[in-house]
């Protein structure tokens, strides 16, 4: 009985542990992606203005 119940715990950590680690990957993988489309924009508008700038 003891065993079993340290079985399922174990297996409780794993599956949590496996979750939290699916959300963080998300989490890291779409704040990269909003950066790179940040960064982007950015210097697209940066280019847009200064090529105004020089005309």
């Amino acid at each position: 009985m003891v065993l079993d119940i340290n079985y399922n715990y174990a297996a409780l950590l794993l599956a949590v542990g496996y979750g939290i680690f699916r959300v963080a990957s998300w989490v890291i993988s779409t704040a990269i992606k909003i950066a790179f489309y940040v960064a982007f924009i950015s210097l697209g508008v940066l280019a847009m203005s200064s090529t105004v700038g020089l005309m």
